[in-house]
């Protein structure tokens, strides 16, 4: 394998990562700036409407997130997920065996980060709805 080189000036400077490796979605992203440029060629005036949706749609996220952090705050999935992560070392560095008990909770605490994350997604996802039927 080839390694990949930093960008070190310029616009891909501070588009490409520490490692050198460009961002995730990149592909996407592109494919977003070519449809929306394709867009502008076929319907100019709409270019308006086109950034007022896509405004309010960021908004919608940003309160959707925001209000589960507000609303959730003692359960936010990073959170759930670092005490999972405790306990698994806890577990682990013992030299005792693990009964079905430790399995069991550390069972219940990895499904309470899945569920952290799934609540989170609903959240952001009914705002982002809400406000795109409302509008």
């Amino acid at each position: 394998m080839e390694e990949t080189k930093p960008a070190t000036d310029g616009v891909m400077a501070r588009l490409v990562n520490i490692d050198g490796k460009l961002p995730r979605l990149w592909k996407t992203t592109l494919v977003a700036i070519a449809l929306l440029v394709a867009m502008y060629f076929m319907a100019p005036l709409l270019m308006g409407v086109i950034q007022h949706k896509v405004t309010l749609q960021v908004i919608a996220f940003v309160l959707g997130y925001f209000a589960d952090r507000a609303i959730f705050h003692y359960a936010r999935p990073h959170a759930v997920l670092q005490i999972y992560k405790e306990n698994v070392e806890r577990f682990l560095a013992s030299n005792e065996n693990l009964n079905v008990d430790a399995l069991a909770h550390l069972a219940s605490l990895r499904r309470s980060f899945d569920i952290a994350c799934i609540r989170r997604a609903i959240i952001v996802a009914a705002s982002i709805i809400g406000i795109a039927l409302g509008a």
